[in-house]
């Protein structure tokens, strides 16, 4: 994960379990010890602090121990240690309650501001709430969370959140078959029910999803399933969003057999999806 300031990279996150941050010229940034959380698939957002040139914040969470469960900040200053950077401020608690493996980072409609979004995790019951963190980030602030519950799918340890173009909605989908679309006000953080596309399903399913990413213009939205629970095939999945019934519009673009297993599902640059088998 890249450290990028007007267009320039000016460092980036190299992550093996213990995550560190690294300079332009490879070295850890001055100051830089293991950044809190489990960096396992999606626990890591990276924005600019508003108003603050050459300040960024590197958000983590925590799911499982030994990795510091829970939500942190730290905070970079690139404009230290001759333009190399040096961390200010490191692996700052802003939420003790156990997060999933998913965090986004989304553009406040003030056009300054930040939202953080992360999810809540719990192996046990009860774990139905289907909670939403909201954090606001303003120039001077990190905002305490306000919290969301929708209470129709299990608080699990992996899950995904994925924004679309413009960030005002997003798919929530999980391992066990759970998938629905959210609208995000980007004025005010809340978050609404869009749509729910697939409940829950009793395991083993084939509706394990596991990574996903919309379209360039938001009608259709790529999914991929996992055999971690030894389903037999593995499926790139194509969804519809403006079909009256979005589970009939699914179109099956690839398959592979377990044991074999997927990769990421994502929108790159070129506005191109790309889904690594």
């Amino acid at each position: 994960m890249a450290l990028i300031l007007y267009s320039a990279v000016l460092g980036y996150l190299n992550t093996d379990w213990n995550t560190r941050i690294f300079n332009t010229q490879h070295q850890i940034i001055q100051g830089c010890n293991f950044i809190s959380g489990g960096s396992w698939y999606n626990e890591l957002a990276t924005i600019p602090r508003p108003n603050h040139s050459n300040q960024f914040y590197v958000f983590s969470v925590g799911t499982h121990k030994p990795y510091n469960q829970g939500c942190y900040y730290t905070l970079v200053d690139m404009s230290l240690n001759g333009g190399m950077g040096a961390v200010v401020a490191q692996n700052i608690k802003i939420n003790n309650e156990t997060s999933a493996d998913c965090i986004q980072a989304i553009k406040h409609g003030n056009g300054r501001d930040w939202w953080i979004v992360n999810k809540y995790y719990s192996p046990n019951a009860p774990n139905h709430y289907n909670r939403f963190f909201v954090y606001l980030v303003t120039p001077d602030s990190i905002y305490t969370p306000t919290i969301q519950n929708f209470n129709d799918a299990t608080d699990a340890g992996f899950q995904k959140m994925v924004f679309n173009s413009d960030g005002t909605r997003f798919m929530n989908f999980n391992a066990a078959g759970y998938m629905s679309e959210f609208n995000f006000d980007r004025c005010t953080g809340v978050i609404s029910l869009n749509k729910n596309i697939f409940a829950e399903a009793t395991l083993p399913t084939d509706t394990l999803f596991w990574e996903g990413a919309y379209s360039p213009n938001d009608s259709v939205f790529y999914v991929s399933t996992n055999g971690i629970y030894k389903v037999d095939t593995i499926y790139l999945l194509q969804l519809n969003l403006f079909a009256p019934n979005i589970p009939s519009s699914s179109d099956t673009l690839e398959t592979i057999l377990y044991p074999k297993v997927n990769g990421a599902v994502r929108l790159a640059p070129d506005g191109k999806n790309i889904f690594k088998g």
